[in-house]
């Protein structure tokens, strides 16, 4: 056994999930999703954290660089980001009036602020994965009668239907006000994307809908299941 391998078969990676202004019904309903083991969970600012383990499988692609990942959902988006979002996703429903989000975020091995070719083939990598899994939640969702998109992170375009004039790649604000995990910082020749935690060494990626938070986060646990 190689020690890729032997490394690999030990991997556990971190999950979160934090969610905004949730009831005692909801977190129990979120609780009875199959996800991993929570091994300790916060609630602050209107926030409940799940800290999670999950051993991955050996043939994840997620576990080839990654070492945590990090979802943040947010139901709760300000009125401006909201018309944004709804401007550059033309295929949302004209009668949706609330939005929420899932930002899906990966702890990298390198430095994403910096430009290297290992950066951009870890950068490639996760960008397939990251469209994969969306493609999934997206589906999920609206099988269940609820729209959905996501932004193509090598574009800053819609995954599906048309384009507008609009942008949002993740070194705009309306893209890091979706986490409280997430800021924006000036390195000279332009801005890039901060974690909380693990700094420049972060890929992002936003899924969109009108979907209330259970089925949310239902339908993210049921495609990270097959990564």
């Amino acid at each position: 056994m190689s020690l890729i391998t032997y490394l690999q078969r030990g991997f556990n990676a971190i999950a979160s999930f934090r969610v905004f202004n949730i009831t005692s019904s909801q977190i129990e309903s979120t609780q009875s999703i199959n996800k991993p083991t929570v091994v300790n969970s916060t609630n602050s600012d209107q926030f409940l954290t799940y800290e999670c383990k999950q051993p991955m499988p050996d043939n994840s692609p997620f576990d080839q660089l990654a070492r945590e990942k990090d979802v943040t959902y947010c139901c709760n988006i300000m009125q401006t980001t909201v018309n944004r979002l709804k401007s550059i996703f033309t295929d949302c429903p004209d009668s949706t009036e609330n939005l929420s989000s899932l930002v899906a975020m990966v702890h990298t091995v390198n430095d994403m602020a910096v430009w290297s070719f290992d950066s951009q083939k870890e950068r490639e990598n996760q960008t397939k994965i990251f469209v994969d899994m969306a493609k999934e939640i997206c589906a999920k969702i609206k099988a269940l009668g609820y729209w959905s998109n996501f932004i193509d992170p090598t574009s800053g375009m819609p995954y599906n239907g048309s384009y507008s004039n609009d942008l949002l790649t993740d070194c705009d604000e309306d893209f890091s006000s979706l986490s409280k995990d997430l800021e924006l910082e000036d390195i000279g020749c332009c801005r890039a994307l901060k974690h909380s935690q693990w700094g420049f060494n972060v890929f992002a990626g936003l899924i969109v809908c009108n979907a209330p938070q259970e089925v949310a986060l239902e339908a993210y646990n049921f495609s990270t299941q097959k990564l």
